[in-house]
Formats: C-alpha cells, structure tokens, sequence
C-alpha cells in the first residue's frame, strides 16, 4: 500500500505542476495579467513550501517528497516573478508615460 501511495504522490505531484503551466503562459504573453498576481500571497505559499522541502528532506529524508516538492517551489518562485515583474514594469512605464507628458506639457 505504502509503494502504491508513493507512485500515486508522484504522479499527482507531476499532474500539479502541469497545472501551473496554462497560468504561466498566460502571464507570459498578457503583462497586464501580472498585475493581479498577489506578491504576498505567493511569497507564503512559497515560504510553506521550503518549510515542506526542509521536512521532506531532514525529516521523511524522501527523494521522492523533496523533489516533488522543490519542483512546486520552482513553479511558484516563476509565478511570483511575473507578479514581481508585473509590478515594476507597470511602475517603470507610468512613470515614464508620466515623464513624458510632464515634458510635452511644458513645451
């Protein structure tokens, strides 16, 4: 029973990730999408998920559990880039669109 729930882990782990990757592209292709995304949020799940790879790692001392679980920490740290990403590059062209019209106003 042990090996059977460990090889349906694994699976269910990989099918995980693969549902990460729709949401990916989409923030990929559409920057404004990138905005939505909540920094803090995702940094707390992130932060849970290397408390799990620690327990996987020192604790169940599993491969199978530590890689799983660092592949869904890897997913994560890409969605909280593109929000991170989101939200300096919405800073960086208001306040160039604002440079911008601040110069024209005055000529």
């Amino acid at each position: 029973m042990e090996q059977v729930l460990s090889m349906l882990y694994g699976i269910s782990g990989v099918a995980a990730l693969g549902c990460y990757l729709p949401q990916l592209l989409r923030y990929h292709r559409d920057p404004h999408a990138r905005k939505s995304i909540s920094v803090v949020s995702w940094s707390g799940w992130i932060a849970a998920t290397l408390v799990t790879l620690l327990y996987a790692v020192f604790v169940e001392k599993s491969s199978l559990f530590a890689s799983v679980t660092a592949l869904n920490a890897a997913a994560q740290s890409m969605v909280l880039a593109y929000g991170v990403k989101g939200r300096c590059s919405g800073n960086a062209s208001a306040s160039a669109s604002a440079s911008f019209h601040a110069g024209h106003d005055n000529a």
